[in-house]
């Protein structure tokens, strides 16, 4: 039977400081390493809504968008899905003289995004979790162990990344996994692509949602496999 192959956690140029890769060179790298999907994860913070854009609250909403709609109109038959990586006020303030944390947020659309994420980054845990399952979002933690990284509430969280291929950072996977599995979390994995040689990981899904709503209902089911480090590479 096919499987599909799905990237969990990329950010392209256009929307951070750390994004580094052309929405266009993006497609073309996940297409000739066979991949069918990529979640698009672009991070949404105060600091980046502040500094990062510019002009007015659409001017800045509308330029998030904009990577995630060039990988759209230019997909050459890739997937494109909608998330994001929300960091809130209470830890993004505080880095790096504390620990913070990143939520990936699943099943919310560009619409939705547009309408709530102004409210969320001013939110606490709990309430995200809350807004989450009115809105029938999923809510992972991003590398739960990574260094300057303090774990969330398990009561407030779908699940977590147990496998994130950043190769800049100690993510401590390993550890990851056994914490997923210990609070019985739903779980993910991500390159957490900035760069071409960040590749690193892959979910195998038996069949490709349409939309990041049935998106929701497959990451529930967790009916994929994984692949993590080198063996992403490969085509299926």
């Amino acid at each position: 039977m096919k499987q599909y192959k799905v990237e969990g956690h990329l950010h392209p140029k256009g929307n951070s400081w750390c994004g580094k890769t052309e929405p266009s060179d993006i497609i073309k790298l996940y297409k000739k390493l066979g991949y069918d999907a990529i979640i698009v994860t672009n991070h949404f913070n105060r600091h980046i809504y502040n500094d990062y854009f510019e002009g007015s609250k659409d001017d800045r909403l509308d330029a998030f968008m904009r990577s995630y709609n060039e990988l759209k109109a230019n997909d050459q038959g890739i997937k494109v899905y909608f998330g994001v990586e929300f960091a809130l006020k209470e830890d993004y303030y505080h880095f790096p003289l504390n620990k913070c944390a990143e939520l990936l947020v699943y099943g919310i659309t560009p619409d939705e995004f547009k309408e709530y994420a102004l409210s969320i980054i001013e939110m606490g845990y709990e309430d995200v979790k809350q807004l989450c399952d009115e809105k029938g979002w999923l809510v992972f933690q991003a590398h739960p162990f990574r260094e300057h990284t303090k774990r969330i509430n398990p009561n407030y969280l779908h699940g977590v990344e147990t496998f994130n291929g950043n190769p800049r950072h100690i993510n401590r996977n390993v550890r990851a996994h056994a914490y997923q599995k210990l609070h019985k979390l739903l779980e993910v994995v991500g390159s957490d692509f900035h760069q071409p040689q960040d590749v690193s990981s892959a979910m195998l899904f038996n069949w490709l949602p349409s939309d990041e709503k049935e998106l929701v209902e497959l990451l529930k089911s967790q009916d994929f496999d994984t692949l993590r480090g080198k063996s992403a590479l490969k085509r299926y």
